[in-house]
């Protein structure tokens, strides 16, 4: 052993989990309102951070730049922690289980809400509207501006 130090293997996690075990030490603490308020901070962080997106894509009338891949997904997250606040709650003859938990239960039903918004600008309000006018207009821009800017000192290619 290099430098006197020694690591805990498997052995020893074995003994302190016998341990815990057998004398039945409750693991886990009381609610910490510094975890909670944490929790809180992340669900307005989730509310604002999807708002910018949503405007922009209304701004736009398109949804193109981004994928709709990552909406499908994060989908999908929501609805399998709401369903695993419902079987937990289903297993334990406990339906407070749901409300014991508000920012899992408030952040998988936000999820629910942007990802369907997401949805219906990509596949029915601005569907098949891919941004070409936007391409179109930045290419114009681009030669408008190596051509030199009508008159301005500008790039000559």
């Amino acid at each position: 052993m290099e430098g006197g130090t020694r690591r805990a293997g498997p052995g020893s996690m074995w003994c302190v989990h016998l341990y815990l075990t057998t004398h039945q030490i409750q693991l886990t603490t009381p609610p910490n309102p510094q975890v909670y308020a944490t929790g809180y901070v992340k669900l307005i962080i989730t509310l604002i951070k999807f708002l910018p997106q949503i405007y922009t894509n209304h701004l736009r009338q398109s949804t193109a730049g981004w994928s709709i891949e990552q909406v499908l997904l994060d989908l999908v997250g929501g609805i399998l922690s709401i369903a695993q606040l419902l079987i937990d709650s289903s297993l334990q003859n406990d339906w407070s289980g749901l409300t014991g938990n508000p920012v899992k239960f408030a952040l998988g039903n936000i999820s629910f809400v942007v990802d369907a918004v997401f949805m219906l600008q990509h596949y029915v309000l601005y569907r098949g509207k891919d941004g070409k006018g936007e391409e179109e207009e930045a290419e114009a821009e681009r030669r408008w501006l190596l051509a030199g800017g009508g008159g301005e000192v500008g790039v000559r290619v």
